[in-house]
């Protein structure tokens, strides 16, 4: 019997990303549980669709047997729906629960939905990569940047990272540059040889370098100019990307904005930069912190009376 999605009883969010995995589960619009599991392969990757089946029932085992559900969400990186990996993911979910609908979507979508909920806007991530989402009041949705470290993801802890690496650098060679950012480079690394030989050996060298981008939050903070400069170009560079991402869409250029990801998480070092660009290149935007996670962006989709954002969001209802 399927249950009467006006007022749906019992949730389940999953926040899929490389790392980790949250989960939460939502019971008459309380949380009954929230989890933290292993990180997922991409499906797409050899053996992604194994991995991705194992790293979800882990995720979900301390739950234990979650009966029947009303609507399972899940955002997940590097999944772009309605596609055939999609389609995988809700085949994959359909054999370690119990639900009557079953949403799939990307990572940036369910982002959105957290930090401004359906309504008109864009939001900008910004970690690792960067990645911006639009939303228009007919429903259509825009793209922005999210190209990868090697084409973009400009404004993102990787472009960070690596601006204050080449900073250190020019320290070393005496072509000006950073000694703070050269000493952090060194504690860090060791000598430029083996600098470059630790992060071009790297299995993923752009969360290495990425990773940098504390050290040049710290050169910043102790008020090295260079860091603090590379800081406030990528501040300029999410709010461009924010931006267009609202002004690509037809029709009325909508005003909401929003940010998320672990870069916003140094504060006014990069909040200052990103408003202040903001405001200059549209005056009439209202920018705003985010309501909720990205759990919480799959937990509002997941309690949507009917499919919503379906040109980017699988909507798998079973049988019903």
């Amino acid at each position: 019997m399927t249950a009467d999605r006006s007022t749906p009883q019992r949730l389940l969010g999953i926040d899929g990303g490389k790392t980790k995995t949250l989960v939460e589960l939502s019971v008459k619009g309380r949380t009954a549980a929230r989890i933290r599991g292993p990180g997922l392969e991409m499906i797409t990757a050899p053996g992604g669709p194994e991995a991705v089946h194992l790293a979800l029932a882990a995720s979900l085992a301390p739950l234990g047997n979650l009966g029947q559900l009303d609507t399972v969400c899940i955002g997940m990186n590097a999944v772009h729906a309605p596609s055939p990996e999609a389609e995988h993911v809700a085949r994959i979910l359909r054999g370690l629960v119990v639900a009557d609908r079953i949403v799939v979507t990307s990572d940036m979508v369910t982002t959105y939905c957290g930090a401004l909920g359906l309504v008109p806007g864009a939001v900008v991530a910004a970690g690792t990569g960067t990645i911006a989402m639009g939303l228009s009041s007919a429903g259509e949705v825009s793209r922005v940047d999210g190209w990868g470290y090697l084409l973009g993801d400009d404004g993102s802890g990787y472009a960070i990272g690596s601006h204050g690496l080449r900073s250190a650098l020019r320290a070393v060679d005496g072509r000006g540059g950073s000694q703070v950012l050269a000493s952090y480079a060194a504690k860090r690394f060791g000598n430029p040889t083996q600098m470059s030989r630790k992060i071009h050996g790297a299995q993923v060298p752009a969360r290495v370098i990425a990773d940098f981008s504390r050290a040049v939050a710290a050169a910043a903070i102790e008020g090295d100019s260079d860091a603090i400069a590379i800081w406030a170009a990528a501040g300029r560079d999410l709010a461009r990307t924010v931006v267009s991402a609202a002004a690509v869409l037809q029709g009325p250029t909508p005003t909401a904005m929003s940010w998320a990801g672990g870069l916003f998480s140094v504060g006014a070092l990069l909040q200052e930069p990103f408003q202040e660009e903001i405001h200059r290149l549209a005056p009439g935007a209202a920018p705003r912190p985010p309501a909720a996670d990205a759990v919480g962006g799959a937990l509002l989709l997941a309690g949507q009376p009917r499919p919503a954002l379906t040109s980017v969001t699988l909507w798998d209802q079973g049988a019903s």
